[in-house]
């Protein structure tokens, strides 16, 4: 991500790259770190307040898209700023990978019986098809867009088709 955002710039990967990254130069000019998030600079408060501390003692500033932080500015901020960024990566990621993962279970409750989906209720009543499954009957019809009285209705082709076009289900 950083790459495509600063395309023009040298790029460092931490941990491995902060002995590069915070080397002493002999440069007038201060360095300024440019990075799309605090919340990638350190996995811990530690590292992250070493990592500021090293980098304002050479004078560097840092750079996100939402804030710029300065050796003037305190360590208590920097650390706050940073939190914030932690925070809310990871609610975005804890976010994405709940709804991968809430999504790959409901296709693999579904596809043990999507083959019994379109038939008769007798013996095959949709609540033991729904407990089966482990999924609800309105999560049903989110993902495939059809009530089972709707899926009963289409042609077996269809119901291929649609399957096909959501998730590759093995019957």
């Amino acid at each position: 991500m950083q790459q495509s955002q600063y395309p023009d710039m040298p790029h460092f990967f931490l941990p491995g790259d902060i002995s590069l990254l915070l080397r002493n130069t002999q440069r007038k000019n201060k360095d300024i770190f440019h990075c799309v998030s605090l919340g990638i600079l350190a996995d811990n408060e530690q590292d992250f307040r070493s990592f500021v501390r090293q980098a304002w003692k050479l004078g560097a500033s840092i750079k996100t898209p939402n804030c710029l932080l300065q050796p003037k500015t305190q360590i208590g901020t920097a650390v706050y700023w940073w939190k914030e960024a932690r925070r809310e990566g990871a609610a975005k990621a804890g976010g994405y990978a709940k709804a991968r993962n809430a999504e790959a279970k409901f296709w693999e409750g579904f596809s043990r019986i999507a083959n019994r989906w379109h038939l008769p209720s007798r013996g095959n009543t949709s609540e033991d098809l729904l407990a089966e499954a482990e999924t609800t009957r309105n999560t049903v019809v989110a993902y495939l867009g059809y009530t089972r009285l709707e899926w009963r209705k289409l042609s077996d082709a269809k119901r291929e088709r649609v399957l096909k076009g959501k998730i590759n289900v093995k019957n």
